[in-house]
C-alpha cells in the first residue's frame, strides 16, 4: 500500500471532528482507543500509532521512566533546600511516573513512526507538534490543529469524591486546594468534638501510621491498643475518617490523628506562607536553567525536557506551600514527639517521602500492601512495590515474597518482618464457602488497564472488550445464572471507558465500583477475574481466602509460573482460549469447584503467614521495638 505524503496525528475524537481534514489527502494515526473504535466503526482507514512499538520498546519506555525517578539528585540540577530538605524530591513518585511514562510513550511512538515512514507534511495538536519538532530534522512541514489541548492529568491535582445515589456512582471532582480546605474544616470540627487530635503533652513514644486506610487496618489499630501503645495516624491524602464506621474505628482503637493544620503554631504557619512566595520565585529562577535540565531529561539522545517543563513547574508552584508545610510538620514530629517507629504502605507519596526524609533515627517499616508474586523474568516491574528503593525494615505477607527478595536483592533477614497481611484478617472471618444454590451468582472482577507499566496498547484494550463481550454473552445464555461486575475503584480514563463499554453492551448489567469487596465476594458463588496486571490481583487473593472457585482470564498468552498457577489455585486461561467452554465448566462441574477451593486454600496458607491473626502478630512486633 502506498503511503500519502501527509499525515495527521490525532489524540482524541474531538480532534478528529475539529481538524477539518480530507481523509483522502492524509494518513490518519490514532493515539486513542476510543478514536480508533470510532474510525473503525465508520470504516475510515487509519493507522493505530502504538502498533509501531515492539515489545522491547514497551520495556524501554518503562526503563526510561524509572531511570528518571532521582532526577533531582543529578549533580547538574541545583538543589532547592528548605530546612535542609530538597523540595524537588518531594513530588509524588507515582504521579511523576504516570506523567512521565505517558509522555515518553507518546514521544517514542512518534519517533518510531517517523523512523519508519517519510512525510513532507504533518498535522497534530500543539503538544504533539512540539514533540515532532524535537525529533525531526526540519524537513517536515508541521501544521497545528487549532482549538485542541493536551490534558496532562496530574493524578492528585483533582480529587474525586465517589457519591452514590440510588446505587449509582456519581463521582464529584474538586480541586486539590478546595479538597484540602474542606478536609481541614471537617477534621478540625469533628476531631476537636470527639477528642481525636494527638495531645503533645503525652510523652510516651507513639507508633506512627502514615497514610493507612483506617477501614482496612482497623484490626491492627485495635491490637496496638490492646498492647497499650500510643498510636498516631497521619493521613493527609485520604482522611483518617470519612464516614461513621471509620469514626467509630478511631474512637474504639483510641488512635489519635495529627495534621499540619492542628500541630503547627501560628508563627510556623506564617513562616510557611512567607517562604512560599520566596520559593515560588526560586522555582522560576531554577527553571531558567534550561540547558542543565535538558541534559538530564534525555531519551535516545534527544531531550524531552521541553514537553514536561511547564507542567512540572506549574505543579511545583501550586504545591510549594504544601511542601514547606510538610517539611516543618515532619521535622517538628521528630524533634518533639520522638516516635517509636513509623509504619507506611508507601514510600512514593509526598507525606511518606517528607516524613521519612526528616527521620534520622526512628525505625521505619514498609508494610506490603498488595498481592504480588514476583518472578525473576518480571523483576523490572517490582519497583512498584518500592522494595528496591526502601532501606529500612519491610513487613511481608509471607515466605514467597521473602524468598524472592533474598534471591533478587539479597535483603538480609534482619530487615524482614514476616507479619502476614493485617488488612485481610477480616476476610478469614467471612471465608465459609456458599454452595451453589438454585441460581448461580457470578462476580466478575476487572483489573485496570493502567498506563504505568507501559504495556498498555490498543490491542490490549480490544482483547479486554472481547473477553467481556464473550463472558457476558455466555452468562446471559445460561439459565439460573446471574452476574454483577466489580470495577477497579480507580477513576482513570481507561477504567471509565470500560464502564461505558459495559453499559453500551447492556445497560441492565449491574456495575459496582465502590461497594464493599468483602460483601461482594461473600454474596457470590463463583468469581471470574479478568487479569489485566503484570502480577496477580489482590481481589483474586481475597476470593481465594473466602473460598470461592475462580476462573482467571489473562490478557496475555505468556506464562510466568506464578505460585498460584503452579498450585492450581485458580482455573487459569488466556484470552485466546475458549472462554465459553471454561465458564460453563466452572459453573457446571462441582468436582472442579471443590478442587479449586481446596487448592486455593492451600495456596493461601503458603502465601500468607499468620492467616487471620496478622494484626495481632504485627502489633506484638511493633510493640517490642526499642
Amino acid at each position: 500500500m502506498n503511503m500519502k505524503n501527509s499525515a495527521i496525528f490525532l489524540e482524541n475524537l474531538s480532534e478528529f471532528k475539529n481538524s477539518d481534514i480530507d481523509t483522502d489527502d492524509f494518513e490518519i494515526f490514532t493515539f486513542d482507543y476510543e478514536l480508533h473504535k470510532h474510525l473503525a466503526k465508520n470504516k475510515i482507514n487509519h493507522h493505530v500509532a502504538d502498533q509501531y512499538l515492539d515489545e522491547e520498546d514497551h520495556k524501554k519506555i518503562f526503563k526510561y521512566t524509572i531511570s528518571l525517578y532521582d532526577w533531582h539528585k543529578n549533580e547538574l540540577i541545583p538543589k532547592l533546600d528548605f530546612q535542609g530538605i530538597n523540595i524537588l524530591g518531594l513530588f509524588d513518585t507515582s504521579e511523576f511516573h504516570n506523567l512521565l511514562v505517558r509522555e515518553i510513550y507518546r514521544f517514542i511512538t512518534i519517533k518510531r513512526i517517523l523512523e519508519s515512514l517519510k512525510f513532507t507534511k504533518l498535522k497534530a495538536n500543539p503538544h504533539s507538534s512540539s514533540i515532532i519538532k524535537l525529533i525531526q530534522n526540519n524537513s517536515i512541514k508541521i501544521e497545528t490543529i487549532k482549538n485542541s489541548f493536551t490534558d496532562f492529568s496530574i493524578r492528585f491535582e483533582k480529587y474525586s469524591l465517589p457519591i452514590s445515589i440510588n446505587g449509582k456512582n456519581l463521582p464529584i471532582q474538586i480541586s486539590r486546594k478546595k479538597y484540602e480546605s474542606i478536609k481541614n474544616i471537617v477534621e478540625s470540627v469533628i476531631g476537636t468534638f470527639f477528642g481525636l487530635f494527638f495531645n503533645s503533652k503525652n510523652k510516651k513514644s507513639p507508633i506512627i501510621l502514615v497514610e493507612l486506610n483506617t477501614e482496612q487496618y482497623f484490626d491492627l489499630m485495635l491490637n496496638l491498643k490492646k498492647s497499650n501503645q500510643n498510636v498516631i495516624l497521619i493521613n493527609l491524602r485520604k482522611p483518617a475518617f470519612w464516614n461513621l464506621k471509620t469514626l467509630k474505628s478511631l474512637k474504639k482503637s483510641k488512635c489519635k490523628i495529627l495534621t499540619p493544620n492542628s500541630y503547627l503554631t501560628k508563627s510556623e504557619k506564617n513562616l510557611v506562607s512567607s517562604s512560599s512566595i520566596e520559593y515560588s520565585k526560586k522555582l522560576d529562577e531554577l527553571w531558567n536553567s534550561h540547558e542543565q535540565f535538558s541534559k538530564v531529561f534525555q531519551i535516545e539522545n534527544i531531550t524531552i525536557w521541553p514537553i514536561i517543563e511547564k507542567i512540572l513547574l506549574k505543579t511545583f508552584k501550586q504545591r510549594i506551600h504544601e511542601y514547606l508545610n510538610l517539611i516543618l510538620f515532619s521535622q517538628k514530629i521528630q524533634g518533639e514527639i520522638s516516635p517509636k517507629c513509623i509504619v507506611t504502605v508507601n514510600v512514593f507519596g509526598e507525606t511518606e517521602k517528607t516524613i521519612l526524609e526528616c527521620n534520622q533515627q526512628t525505625t521505619s517499616i514498609l508494610l506490603e500492601h498488595a498481592f504480588t508474586n514476583y518472578v525473576p523474568e518480571l523483576s523490572l516491574y517490582d519497583i512498584s512495590n518500592m522494595y528496591p528503593v526502601f532501606k529500612d525494615k519491610i513487613a511481608l505477607w509471607g515466605n514467597i515474597q521473602k524468598n524472592y527478595l533474598d534471591k533478587q536483592y539479597q535483603i538480609s533477614n534482619d530487615r524482614i518482618i514476616l507479619s502476614g497481611s493485617p488488612r485481610h484478617d477480616i476476610f478469614f472471618l467471612n471465608n465459609s464457602y456458599t454452595s451453589i444454590n438454585k441460581k448461580t451468582k457470578v462476580l466478575i472482577t476487572l483489573g485496570m488497564l493502567d498506563e504505568q507499566n507501559a504495556i498498555f496498547d490498543t490491542e490490549l484494550f480490544e482483547r479486554f472488550e472481547n473477553i467481556l463481550k464473550k463472558t457476558f454473552q455466555t452468562l446471559q445464555s445460561m439459565d439460573n445464572t446471574s452476574f454483577i461486575v466489580k470495577l477497579h475503584p480507580s477513576l482513570q480514563k481507561n477504567n471509565l471507558q470500560m464502564k461505558k463499554f459495559i453499559h453500551e453492551f447492556d445497560q441492565n448489567i449491574i456495575v459496582k465500583q465502590f461497594s464493599s469487596i468483602i460483601d461482594d465476594i461473600h454474596e457470590c458463588d463463583i468469581m471470574i477475574n479478568v487479569f489485566t496486571e503484570i502480577y496477580g490481583s489482590t481481589v483474586m487473593l481475597e476470593g481465594l481466602i473466602m473460598k470461592k472457585p475462580i476462573l482467571n482470564i489473562s490478557l496475555d498468552t505468556r506464562s510466568y509460573k506464578f505460585e498460584f498457577e503452579k498450585d492450581n489455585a485458580v482455573l487459569g486461561i488466556s484470552y485466546d482460549n475458549d472462554i465459553d467452554v471454561n465458564i460453563k465448566k466452572i459453573i457446571q462441574d462441582e468436582n472442579l469447584r471443590t478442587t479449586l477451593i481446596q487448592n486455593g486454600t492451600k495456596h493461601v496458607s503458603k502465601y500468607l503467614t499468620n492467616p487471620g491473626n496478622a494484626s495481632e502478630n504485627l502489633a506484638r512486633i511493633l510493640s517490642s521495638l526499642e
